[in-house]
């Protein structure tokens, strides 16, 4: 069965997060590379797939380079980041250490939601590039040529899609579900509120506060709050945006108020958090 046959048959199956690890497995053999994913929000189920590549001679190159590994850190998080926010669309990356890799963003209900990464590669024409005084040893990195490379995107893509797919939300009816979908699509809006929801469950503003604390054990804003944490969490890890521009990303007013309540909840602070982070993902 060649491999389009084979996405054929994968999308006429019931989607199943079982069916995207198997595929994640054909992609990597049949192009010789890893799958790695960034998920910004929390809402994606990615199976085994590993949050970075570790790529043997791109680690190697690193250690004994920091600058450029803070490079790249910047790179993937901002760069790569805006570009996926513009295309909507599969492309391919050149980083600092002139590494190839193909970038696929992942979409939930038309939010950005992760990026799958498929690498390394030899380097080759790519829509991003960043610039670099030298490159790590790339003789055991495989060369795409340009069937390879409109295979490679032409099923990233579709992978893509397949894990948004997946993995968007489907809550019943019921009020416990309705207010968790309410959260997770409408949290980082600005306006999100109580008022909001009590339309959507048909329900007084004085309800439905009486119906969250009930169900979830604390009051309308606090269970707001966590959950805007959680996306701060998320943007901290994966992206390279300050403090007050993630604040505005996720529902707060300023940087401020998202610094307060995060030290309150997480005892610490967002810096402190990236931080942290960073360490744990460092080669």
């Amino acid at each position: 069965m060649d491999f389009f046959a084979f996405l054929l048959y994968i999308f006429n199956m019931k989607e199943n997060i079982d069916i995207f690890k198997e595929f994640t497995k054909v992609v990597e053999t049949e192009f010789d590379c890893k799958l790695c994913l960034h998920d910004y929000t929390g809402m994606l189920d990615h199976g085994d797939l590993p949050h970075m590549h570790f790529a043997g001679c791109c680690v190697a190159y690193k250690k004994s380079r920091q600058r450029n590994h803070r490079l790249c850190l910047v790179f993937d998080q901002k760069m790569v980041y805006e570009t996926m926010t513009l295309k909507r669309r599969g492309f391919f990356k050149l980083c600092h250490c002139r590494i190839l890799e193909a970038v696929f963003p992942v979409y939930c209900r038309g939010t950005l939601a992760g990026v799958i990464f498929a690498g390394p590669f030899a380097p080759g024409d790519a829509e991003l590039v960043t610039p670099a005084s030298s490159s790590c040893s790339q003789d055991t990195l495989r060369k795409l040529d340009a069937s390879d490379r409109s295979r490679l995107m032409a099923m990233g893509e579709m992978l893509a899609s397949y894990l948004g797919n997946c993995c968007t939300p489907s809550f019943g009816t019921d009020r416990e579900g309705m207010i968790k979908d309410y959260l997770q699509h409408k949290a980082n809006h600005p306006d999100a509120g109580i008022t909001q929801l009590s339309e959507i469950l048909g329900l007084s503003a004085p309800r439905t506060s009486e119906a969250v604390k009930k169900i979830f054990g604390v009051n309308f804003k606090e269970l707001l709050n966590s959950e805007r944490i959680r996306l701060a969490c998320q943007y901290l890890e994966n992206t390279a945006y300050s403090i007050e521009e993630i604040a505005l990303k996720t529902g707060f007013r300023d940087g401020t108020y998202l610094h307060r309540v995060f030290k309150r909840r997480l005892k610490m602070t967002p810096g402190e958090y990236r931080h942290s982070s960073k360490q744990k993902f460092s080669p």
